[in-house]
């Protein structure tokens, strides 16, 4: 793995552990008004997609179910319901430090068995033009680096105003989009795009930490070709944009 993706892994996760440990300590000492709820969850969602995509499934996995025991438990407004939480977010915390100790055995949790296409396969897909959006910058470099290793030319965004922009600027053949993101989710860029005419027969994907049932609101967005769960193999992807060619 490429040095500079696992140093920005690093940052991205050292950054998200600072927040988490403000929160068990909001929660040790019952400050539950003190919480920012939406954001707290919102970063909770983001380690469980950094993990997944990097192969840590047990510790993706843990951070996924505090993300839904929490979000129950704010939803609750009871304290006793937040309070329960707490060994969860303990355990959390003790999972994400454990990565960032553990880089000997880093190599471990990558797709080393990952099946690599025959290239005549994607032979259509060389040259192609495709925008890539996700603001987690860990998972938006490690994305446009896999996508660049096929000869594929990437813009990538990090959000969704800014995947709109550029879509309408440089006329993509495919456009990847992470649900989850500032600005604009990937679902409304989906539908603004719609009212483009220039931009309404082009293919997108749909990446979400959810499962795509777990999504709402996606009907008429003719243009959504498929809804993805992360952590996603590109190659996976790369079958389904060659449908498209």
């Amino acid at each position: 793995m490429d040095k500079s993706i696992k140093d920005k892994f690093m940052q991205q996760m050292t950054s998200y552990l600072k927040e988490l440990h403000g929160l068990e300590r909001q929660m040790l000492a019952g400050k539950y008004d003190d919480i920012r709820q939406s954001y707290i969850l919102s970063v909770i969602h983001k380690i469980a997609g950094l993990c997944l995509t990097f192969e840590f499934k047990e510790e993706g996995n843990i951070a996924r179910y505090v993300e839904m025991r929490l979000d129950k438990a704010f939803k609750s407004n009871k304290q006793h319901e937040i309070k329960s939480c707490e060994i969860l977010i303990v355990n959390l915390v003790k999972s994400c430090e454990e990565i960032l100790q553990d880089w000997e055995g880093y190599a471990n949790h990558l797709r080393h068995e990952e099946v690599k296409p025959k290239d005549e396969k994607f032979e259509s897909l060389k040259g192609l033009r495709i925008v890539v959006a996700d603001d987690d910058p860990v998972i938006r470099t490690l994305m446009v680096r896999k996508f660049e290793d096929k000869n594929i030319q990437v813009e990538a965004a990090k959000n969704g105003k800014e995947a709109l922009d550029k879509v309408l600027a440089t006329n993509p053949q495919f456009i990847i989009l992470d649900e989850n993101m500032p600005e604009m989710n990937g679902s409304d860029v989906c539908r603004a795009l719609l009212s483009h005419k220039q931009a309404q027969e082009i293919p997108v994907f749909l990446l979400s930490g959810y499962d795509s049932g777990e999504l709402h609101d996606l009907h008429g967005l003719t243009n959504l070709k498929k809804v993805f769960e992360k952590p996603l193999q590109v190659d996976v992807l790369l079958n389904h944009m060659a449908q498209f060619v």
